[in-house]
C-alpha cells in the first residue's frame, strides 16, 4: 500500500506542510491499521508499504514529506513489533525508493543521482515482493543513504 503526497516547499507554506502531514500520516495510519486488522482476523498476511528513502535522509526542499516518510518507517516497524508481541503471522516490508522521476523532484532544475522511472521502481518492488523480501527494501539508493 502507498499513502502519500509530496510537494517541494522551499518557502515553508504552512498549508502545504499540513496537507502533506494529514495525508501521509493520517492516511497511512488508516490504511495500515485496516490491513493489520484484516490480517489479524485472517490469521496472517504480508503488509508491504511504500515509504521513501527521504525518511532516512530528508530532502531539504520537502521537509514535511521527509518527516512524514520517517513517521511511516517507524510506524511500520512498530506494527511489526506489535504483531510479534501478539504472536501474529504478519510479515512486513517497507519499500523505500530512492530518487524517482515524479513531480516531487523537478529534475529540470537539478540532476538527481540514480533517478529512476516509476515503472522501473514498480517492477523492482514487485519482483522483490514475489521473492519474499525482508523488512526493508531500498531501491536505487546509494549505500551511504541506506
Amino acid at each position: 500500500m502507498c499513502s502519500g503526497i509530496g510537494k517541494q516547499n522551499r518557502d515553508l507554506q504552512p498549508e502545504i506542510e499540513i496537507d502533506t502531514a494529514r495525508t501521509n500520516v493520517g492516511g497511512f495510519i488508516r490504511m495500515t491499521n485496516a490491513a493489520y486488522t484484516y490480517f489479524r482476523q485472517q490469521g496472517g498476511g504480508h503488509l508491504a508499504v511504500i515509504s521513501s528513502i527521504a525518511g532516512t535522509k530528508g530532502l531539504g526542499v520537502a521537509p514535511a514529506y521527509s518527516a512524514t516518510k520517517r513517521f511511516q518507517n517507524i510506524y511500520i516497524d512498530s506494527l511489526e513489533q506489535l504483531a510479534y508481541m501478539q504472536k501474529l503471522k504478519i510479515r512486513f516490508t517497507d519499500i523505500k525508493p530512492g530518487f524517482v522521476d515524479t513531480a516531487l523532484l523537478d529534475s529540470s532544475e537539478k540532476t538527481y543521482p540514480l533517478l529512476m522511472k516509476p515503472e522501473k521502481v514498480a517492477k523492482i518492488a514487485v519482483n522483490a515482493l514475489n521473492k519474499n523480501a525482508g523488512l526493508s527494501l531500498s531501491i536505487g539508493v546509494m549505500p551511504f543513504l541506506r
